[in-house]
């Protein structure tokens, strides 16, 4: 069986979603389905966040003229280890260090916000000369 959200009501569960509706059609009325609740995330900051890192790609550069960052890859894994969202590891006697990762499934929704806003703050102190009003609109309105 597939996974699908819900959002609870006063008067029981219901498909959170389009897709949801869809995948719940597939559950026969009478049958019993096993629930696991975990709290879902946000997928619009989700889509702000990538909307933070594109509107970095488009407005940071070089002193030659180069860009800053190659894509808005290099920008995420840049975050990540800026708000040190990373894990170390041993290998071959070596300590390295590697980003964790942002997915829905590896990052809850208070840690995500958290994440997010400690980015928009490195952003605006290392990264991109911007005041925060206007990151905070051209975010908005990309997303």
């Amino acid at each position: 069986m597939s996974e699908f959200f819900l959002v609870k009501t006063d008067k029981g569960y219901f498909p959170a979603h389009d897709q949801d509706v869809e995948k719940s059609k597939k559950v026969k009325l009478g049958d019993v389905v096993k629930s696991n609740h975990k709290k879902g995330r946000n997928p619009g900051n989700h889509r702000r966040y990538f909307a933070l890192l594109r509107t970095i790609l488009r407005n940071t550069a070089k002193p030659d003229g180069d860009p800053m960052f190659k894509s808005t890859t290099e920008i995420l894994d840049y975050m990540k280890f800026q708000t040190g969202h990373i894990e170390m590891q041993t290998i071959d006697g070596k300590v390295m260090f590697k980003p964790k990762s942002i997915s829905f499934d590896e990052m809850p929704e208070d840690e995500f916000r958290k994440y997010f806003s400690k980015s928009i703050d490195i952003a605006l102190q290392k990264v991109i000369d911007i005041d925060r009003n206007e990151l905070m609109n051209q975010i908005m309105n990309f997303s």
